[in-house]
């Protein structure tokens, strides 16, 4: 399964004009960190993310990733020794998600001792800290509805994030029943037949971009999400163009 999701994540975002990319909400939690970086880690218009339960774990771990070591979202070693330009063209930026400003976790459990899917706040505080270190801050950081949250948590992420923390949890003794890395939407939620889609929402702001040729773009990749029948996947576009 996870090889069928990194082919259905991967062809469809190949066929997508990522470069303008500007908002992501992913909840799919077979997105591994080379996934991450290698569609995502060097988006320059990309400024916000929103994730969940397990892709947290993934997206923390690739926004850390040492740009000058050679991963597999990097260029493979034999491409990069053909030509000393393609090299230049193709080095690994100072930070990967340099433009991301605005991160939003949802629905994640912050007590690792409960739950082996919860996300580690030292690893969040390390993950912005870094960030921050980098010249690439995290300004703003939305947690939405996650379990096991103290307000000492918060006063903690505080001292890192420069806005005011917008905030909600989900109090320990209250019980939540979800899947952990899929949402329905509200039109399938009266339909107890189908099952629950993970999502994967693309916010793609269109600037000086060939309008024949996006809309070209965006059916290709709404194809490949219907051929292979794995993905839920929504497409707001936003023109910045008259």
């Amino acid at each position: 399964m996870p090889r069928i999701w990194n082919k259905v994540i991967g062809e469809t975002c190949a066929a997508l004009p990522l470069e303008q990319l500007a908002s992501l909400d992913v909840s799919a939690s077979q997105m591994t960190e080379q996934m991450w970086l290698r569609r995502f880690g060097k988006l320059t218009h990309l400024r916000s993310i929103c994730a969940q339960g397990m892709a947290i774990h993934m997206l923390l771990s690739a926004m850390i990733a040492e740009p000058g070591i050679t991963t597999s979202a990097s260029v493979p070693t034999n491409s990069l020794t053909q030509n000393h330009s393609c090299n230049q063209r193709k080095m690994p930026p100072t930070v990967y998600f340099p433009s991301l400003h605005h991160l939003t976790i949802e629905d994640t459990s912050f007590d690792i001792d409960y739950d082996h899917e919860s996300a580690e706040l030292e690893g969040l505080k390390d993950c912005l800290m870094e960030h921050n270190e980098r010249k690439a801050e995290v300004r703003k950081l939305t947690l939405s509805q996650c379990h096991r949250l103290t307000a000492e948590h918060v006063d903690k992420l505080e001292e890192i994030v420069v806005d005011v923390i917008k905030w909600c949890y989900v109090p320990p003794n209250k019980l939540q029943i979800f899947q952990v890395g899929t949402r329905q939407t509200p039109a399938l939620q009266q339909h107890s037949m189908y099952p629950f889609f993970p999502h994967f929402n693309l916010h793609i702001i269109m600037m000086c971009m060939n309008r024949s040729r996006f809309i070209s773009q965006i059916a290709k990749g709404a194809l490949l999400c219907g051929a292979y029948g794995y993905l839920y996947c929504t497409i707001s576009i936003n023109s910045a163009v008259t």
